[in-house]
């Protein structure tokens, strides 16, 4: 579900960049009275729909009293978005990054004639219906190509010799490219910032000099540009909004909107009510972002090159299959205990999946057992954002994680007839893995993605990459303790361990986290 106010807008129909036609719309959208929900399309997977997915959320018929009761946990509370608030925070994203985009892109060709950047391909939890009390961060990916360059990926070693999962280098291989990026003056402004790294005879993109000399200037002039329109309307008439650049966590640059309250704003009287419920939950609550005097959306941006695209199954249709876009982020290692594993560290591009993500969770919004698995991973989400940085199981677990998890569940087809049951898989899986030190991520080494994808059969073949890689050893004790108290505060909610059907899917999870597969004879598998 998108926005209702951009629907099918495309970035040309937008009347170039006005502030003070922006400001309208902003106003519109947070001040109307009236919402028109739109009904979710269960039917648009993957590549097929770029917007804002509302959360899922779906019990089986005898859950009631369990739905009710989770809401109650002191930790939970209320997880569900009114549909009010989610379709104007969705709406107020639309317009400003459509806006952004457009003021990017007219900079971009100033500085950077040969850099050339396509529309914004949503991501994340509020893309993928996993977002949970509040909607305040929107992801998306900006992808980019180089204007007569063919970019294409070459393996990345580690120090010993070994391939690094997920991990590779960007090389410029025909020579008349490599000669005309080398002399061509369509490329001097990157050829400045040391984009172009010589490595003996060849040519590869430097991922530090690209983030941190060119994006990481493209983003602070267009922020720059913004700002000073913003001014120029305040100086007549006080905008209602102002957008800044918050931080960079390679590969993704923050921006912050913040929406000034006045009285119109009732309707959002909802996102105040919850952010009091939840604080009252955790002394550790995180800062506040909805309040009386303005409204804060975070969206976070990872400029991505497509690498290729995959022919998917499409769940619509027998005949038909659809695509899958695979893209390289930024990823370079920084100067640290990390960096000497690596030959070329500023050279490093990591291989984002999150295309494969989406379709997974949208075609399993058409499976009643894996709408369950994606509720509670939901609920579990919202147990551990309740909890704050009180516990060791906080710090150490992010909310990839937890997804991933979900997404092991579905691969391996586990059945879960409510959310009770699914629930307590997760938690199961949850415990493997801490107890193993080791949670694979689902796309490396995972012979059981091909259930859904045939033709990645040959991933069972790569290189499993750890996710809890770079936890310190003794971080893993107090998380299991951490997680006892978890299964303490949701006891009766959960199914258990010793309860739970599906022994042999749990089996090859747990196999999948061991540190040696037989049919490797003992060669380590593990990043």
């Amino acid at each position: 579900m998108g926005s209702i106010w951009s629907h099918g807008t495309s970035i040309e129909e937008v009347d170039g960049p006005d502030v003070s036609k922006l400001d309208r719309k902003i106003k519109m959208i947070w001040r109307q009275d009236r919402i028109r929900i739109t009904k979710q399309d269960n039917g648009q997977v993957g590549s097929n729909f770029n917007g804002w997915r509302k959360p899922v959320s779906k019990f089986a018929r005898n859950e009631g009293i369990l739905a009710e009761n989770l809401r109650e946990n002191v930790y939970i509370g209320e997880y569900d978005i009114s549909d009010g608030l989610w379709q104007k925070s969705c709406g107020v994203v639309d317009e400003i990054t459509r806006f952004f985009h457009v003021t990017l892109k007219k900079k971009t060709s100033r500085y950077y004639p040969c850099l050339s950047f396509g529309d914004f391909v949503k991501q994340g939890s509020s893309r993928e219906g996993l977002k949970i009390g509040q909607p305040d961060e929107f992801d998306m990916v900006l992808p980019f190509t180089i204007e007569g360059v063919d970019l294409h990926a070459v393996p990345a070693l580690d120090k010993n010799g070994e391939l690094i999962p997920a991990h590779m280098k960007l090389q410029i291989s025909d020579y008349a490219q490599i000669q005309n990026v080398k002399k061509g003056i369509l490329y001097q402004s990157l050829r400045k910032n040391g984009v172009f790294e010589t490595c003996g005879s060849d040519l590869f993109l430097n991922a530090m000099c690209f983030q941190t000399r060119v994006i990481s200037s493209i983003m602070e002039t267009t922020i720059a540009e913004i700002q000073k329109k913003i001014d120029a309307k305040n100086r007549n008439q006080a905008c209602s909004f102002t957008l800044s650049k918050t931080s960079v966590f390679p590969p993704t640059f923050r921006f912050k909107i913040k929406i000034k309250s006045d009285d119109d704003f009732d309707e959002l009287s909802y996102g105040q009510n919850l952010f009091c419920q939840f604080e009252s939950r955790s002394a550790a609550a995180a800062t506040p972002v909805w309040n009386a005097s303005y409204k804060v959306i975070e969206f976070d941006i990872v400029p991505g090159l497509l690498l290729q695209t995959d022919s998917v199954p499409n769940p619509d249709s027998w005949w038909f299959s659809m695509t899958c876009n695979r893209y390289a982020v930024m990823k370079w290692i920084h100067k640290g205990r990390y960096a000497d594993d690596y030959p070329e560290p500023n050279l490093l591009w990591r291989e984002s999946s999150c295309g494969y993500e989406k379709h997974i969770i949208d075609a399993s919004s058409m499976n009643q057992s894996d709408v369950y698995i994606l509720t509670a991973c939901r609920i579990l989400k919202a147990y551990l954002d309740g909890l704050g940085n009180s516990s060791q199981l906080c710090s150490l677990l992010t909310s990839y994680h937890i997804k991933n998890i979900a997404i092991h569940c579905i691969l391996l087809q586990l059945h879960a007839s409510g959310v009770r049951v699914a629930l307590g898989y997760l938690i199961a899986f949850l415990e493997i893995g801490l107890k193993m030190e080791f949670l694979p991520h689902y796309f490396y080494g995972n012979p059981y993605i091909s259930s859904m994808f045939p033709t990645l059969s040959a991933n069972a073949n790569q290189r499993r990459l750890n996710l809890f890689r770079n936890i310190p050893h003794d971080h893993f004790a107090q998380a299991i303790l951490s997680l006892r108290r978890m299964k303490a505060d949701l006891y009766g909610l959960f199914t258990e361990c010793s309860y739970l059907g599906n022994h042999q899917s749990i089996d090859s999870f747990r196999k999948l986290c061991t540190l040696y597969d037989e049919d490797t004879s003992g060669r380590c598998l593990l990043m």
